[in-house]
């Protein structure tokens, strides 16, 4: 494992980083401990997977202006351009992305590249005429967890009969059987690049599946998208994607217009502001917030929303240990119960014991429980 700093020695400010081995959990806790330097603190994170999002995302992201945008931390998953052989069909595009790279250092954004492979290809980085700085990995945090199994007599809120997920290049998810329980908070993990996001994407009807999905009894292709997506809500790693208004009071008030949690009244609304540390921000615009305030107002306006299922990817990115317990205990106070459900995709697993009941691993194909 080798943790490489691209910056050059004439330019001490840009901190890009390449992070390289087949290790993909220790790489994520690697990328985690590297984000939570409070130099970062008050920088949004973008995460471009270039599997899922593809290698023309990932350049408009490199190259969107500062003029529309924050300064922001770009996590760039799944670098696959960085191999030494790589498809024909991407040649042009790896082409102009050597050339936003070869001038990393005169964007403002900062880039951390997480390539899970054994080997990569330098000269894709453009790399030679820079010094490169390799710095000691810290110690490793191994952080053990211990999940009950579910019982299976328990009422589901999603049944997966012969279900998989493929796309022309690639199985994701071969025939899976099984199903995830009403009323409960349930972890999925997996590698980078084994399909966690596309599953959330079959879940949220934005993509096709092959085999039956089932949501409460009734198999998903034949629910209406709007009655569905009013039941099955999802927290998407950028928060950005979620708001609707300019200032945090519009978001507030407008969620509160609509709001469907009886336990989320306008009073205890303002005590749960206090408590995130959100309150005297009502003319602030949401935009300008730090990537953990938009992150956890991101969550409080879901839990107005109140769907029976809330889908979260990342929920906890960006956060400190402290904000993650606050943002543990609203969704264990204000949103769990009988009748609503959680699953959660997350590499952050130092606290996720403290929520989530279950645990979903995806890995190899392959989508089953864990301890």
């Amino acid at each position: 494992m080798t943790l490489i700093s691209l910056f050059k020695q004439t330019n001490p400010k840009n901190a890009n980083l390449l992070i390289q081995g087949p290790d993909s959990f220790f790489n994520d806790y690697l990328v985690r401990n590297y984000l939570n330097q409070k130099s970062f603190s008050e920088l949004d994170q973008v995460i471009v997977d270039c599997l899922e999002d593809g290698l023309d995302e990932l350049m408009a992201t490199l190259t969107e202006s500062s003029l529309f945008s924050n300064q922001k931390v770009v996590v760039v998953k799944n670098p696959f351009f960085l191999m030494a052989k790589v498809p024909q069909k991407f040649k042009k595009q790896v082409e102009k992305l050597t050339k936003i790279i070869e001038h990393l250092s005169d964007l403002e954004d900062v880039v951390v590249f997480v390539a899970n492979y054994e080997k990569i290809d330098p000269k894709v980085f453009a790399i030679k005429n820079q010094r490169i700085k390799t710095s000691p990995l810290p110690s490793q945090e191994v952080v053990v967890t211990n999940f009950s199994l579910p019982h299976t007599n328990q009422e589901s809120v999603y049944s997966f009969n012969s279900f998989s997920l493929s796309f022309p290049e690639k199985e994701l998810l071969s025939s899976t059987n099984l199903k995830i329980y009403s009323g409960k908070a349930t972890l999925l993990t997996g590698e980078n690049g084994s399909g966690k996001t596309s599953l959330f994407k079959a879940l949220s009807k934005v993509i096709t599946y092959q085999g039956e999905l089932l949501f409460k009894d009734k198999e998903v292709k034949n629910w209406r998208r709007r009655p569905y997506l009013s039941k099955v809500g999802q927290i998407f790693q950028n928060p950005d994607d979620q708001f609707l208004n300019v200032t945090v009071k519009e978001e507030l008030d407008f969620s509160l217009k609509y709001n469907q949690n009886p336990s989320l009244n306008e009073s205890k609304l303002q005590s749960i502001l206090t408590k995130l540390n959100l309150e005297n921000m009502d003319e602030q615009v949401i935009y300008s917030l730090s990537g953990g305030q938009k992150k956890k107002l991101q969550i409080l306006v879901m839990l107005m929303a109140y769907p029976d299922v809330l889908l979260l990817d990342e929920p906890f990115s960006g956060l400190d240990q402290k904000s993650v317990s606050e943002v543990i205990f609203l969704l264990k106070n204000y949103f769990l119960d009988a009748n609503h459900s959680l699953i959660v995709i997350s590499h952050q697993l130092d606290q996720i014991q403290n929520l989530c009941d279950y645990h979903l691993v995806l890995k190899g194909q392959q989508l089953f429980y864990a301890k």
